[in-house]
């Protein structure tokens, strides 16, 4: 009978995994794209501080900063367009 039991709970963990990263990803269909002009003082830093979603980590919002535009590095420049991503919240904001 313990085999059953343990072979039902995976089976339940794994649909509850699956269900939660769907669930995370129906959140990202809410992020949209805006293009922003680098400012002078401007960091990933204190972009991602300004336009990451409330309690996100700054880190990966760095990070999908850094994919979206192709940055091999943390440094940026004034002028530079950089293409950030904003929820549906941000944007009513603007």
């Amino acid at each position: 009978m313990k085999p059953f039991i343990r072979f039902c709970l995976l089976v339940i963990l794994i649909l509850f995994m699956r269900a939660a990263n769907l669930s995370a990803v129906s959140n990202d269909s809410h992020i949209q794209f805006k293009e922003i002009k680098v400012k002078t003082g401007d960091t990933l830093w204190s972009i991602a501080k300004r336009y990451a979603p409330p309690g996100s980590n700054y880190l990966v919002y760095i990070s999908k900063l850094e994919e979206i535009n192709e940055v091999k590095s943390a440094l940026i420049y004034p002028g530079e367009i950089l293409i950030i991503p904003v929820n549906d919240s941000q944007r009513k904001k603007e």
